[in-house]
């Protein structure tokens, strides 16, 4: 689509739902010359404060390329719209509004920031909207442990079953996007976990951005589970972020967290979750890790 957009290059993060997507974001948005938004890609599309709740995913699923017509231009500009603004939002927040560790970015330097979003679940139908809205869109999908996705689930109540259908169709999504999109990288959630910032700097430049070594990365402190099965922050206070450097990186990121939480599961729910999510553990390698 030729139209003028606000953002120039624009770096969508994807993934399921505690499939480690905001350490993903977080590594991302940690470049100097990217900043993210506040909100989930869902979150801002569908927020009220906008006056379009629910209008653009049905303007964009009655008028655009996933159905073969041409996309509707004022929803495309819409999208971008928000976006911007949002970024611009950036010297507002109590963490994301620094560059670096001590250094707060400039108005200007947001304006002229690459954008990096973030979208969850079946929030990756909108992938094709963005790829036609922009010339520069790379896009980074997550693919985690399986297993620990099942334990993280299933702890909150859900249906193992549905849990392996979820997981088994994104994958498929996955491996589809790989072959569909012009820029698309898919990374393992366990390999940013052993090296976060090798695999920064990989994704830095995958993403067209200037070489950078990262004195350290801002992360956000979550829950996780530690050994004994509790459930706790990370480091220093949740929802918060803090900068890290490769010597103290280990404070918040577990690189044997899958193997925690597969130990959780019973084998009656490892079974169950097989018989449906089994060909993509085999695809990205999760099966015979255990």
């Amino acid at each position: 689509m030729a139209i003028e957009t606000k953002n120039k290059k624009v770096i969508v993060v994807y993934g399921m739902a505690r499939g480690g997507t905001n350490i993903l974001w977080n590594i991302l948005s940690s470049h100097p010359d990217v900043c993210g938004t506040n909100l989930e890609t869902g979150e801002l599309l569908t927020r009220r404060r906008h006056g379009i709740r629910g209008r653009i995913l049905h303007t964009y699923y009655s008028h655009s390329i996933v159905r073969g017509a041409p996309l509707f231009e004022p929803t495309a500009k819409k999208v971008d719209d928000i976006f911007y603004r949002n970024k611009l939002e950036t010297l507002e927040h109590e963490f994301d509004k620094y560059k670096s560790e001590n250094e707060v970015y400039s108005p200007e330097e947001v304006t002229k920031s690459a954008l990096c979003i973030k979208s969850v679940n079946r929030e990756h139908e909108l992938n094709p909207l963005f790829e036609e809205i922009y010339d520069d869109c790379r896009f980074i999908g997550l693919i985690r442990d399986g297993y620990a996705i099942c334990e993280s689930w299933t702890r909150r109540g859900s249906d193992v079953k549905k849990i392996a259908k979820l997981y088994r169709k994104f994958g498929e999504q996955l491996s589809q996007d790989q072959e569909s999109f012009k820029k698309h990288r898919i990374v393992k959630f366990e390999d940013i976990l052993s090296d976060p910032f090798k695999i920064a700097s990989e994704l830095y430049s995958f993403a067209g951005l200037d070489p950078v070594d990262l004195p350290a990365i801002r992360l956000k402190s979550k829950s996780v589970m530690t050994s004994d099965g509790q459930h706790n922050p990370a480091f220093g206070q949740r929802n918060k972020k803090y900068w890290f450097t490769p010597e103290t990186i280990d404070k918040i990121i577990k690189p044997g967290i899958a193997k925690v939480q597969t130990s959780l599961l019973s084998a009656e729910t490892k079974a169950s979750f097989e018989e449906e999510a089994m060909p993509i553990l085999k695809r990205f390698g999760y099966v015979g890790e255990k």
